[in-house]
């Protein structure tokens, strides 16, 4: 019977720490949603948002798309190590906007989307949402 339980037992703790190990491979962390507030006309905004790669080997971002021709992306930082940081930069303009969605009334609630790609085994694109409003233009009457 002794015997019996020290084996039950040795099985139990085996489990346990096969369980507690990490997975290895990449790992993307990031925000899932950035807000920029308001912008009025002929403002732009330029924002640089931290990534960390937590997992245990290199992170490789193969892409970063936005939804949208007003807002530009660029990824600093391709293939990232373990525990370090990459960078994207986001540009938002005002005068995209408003060409991409004339004519403009009132001001006007922006919700869009940048896309990450990876290379995790599991979960390779990351939603990033991109939350903010636009003023209404001034139109002047001559």
């Amino acid at each position: 019977m002794t015997l019996m339980r020290s084996v039950l037992m040795l099985f139990l703790l085996f489990s346990v720490s096969v369980n507690a190990q990490t997975v290895s491979g990449p790992k993307l962390e990031i925000k899932s949603l950035i807000e920029f507030g308001t912008l009025k006309q002929g403002e732009k905004q330029h924002m640089e948002v931290l990534y960390q790669n937590t997992g245990t080997s290199n992170l490789v971002v193969s892409n970063v798309v936005s939804s949208s021709s007003f807002i530009k992306v660029t990824n600093e930082g391709s293939e990232i190590k373990p525990g370090a940081y990459g960078k994207i930069l986001i540009d938002i303009n005002y005068w995209y906007f408003y060409n991409e969605t004339y004519p403009p009334s009132g001001d006007q609630q922006v919700n869009k989307t940048i896309m990450i790609m990876t290379n995790e085994e599991e979960n390779s694109s990351h939603a990033i949402k991109i939350k903010g409003a636009m003023a209404e233009p001034t139109v002047i009457n001559k």
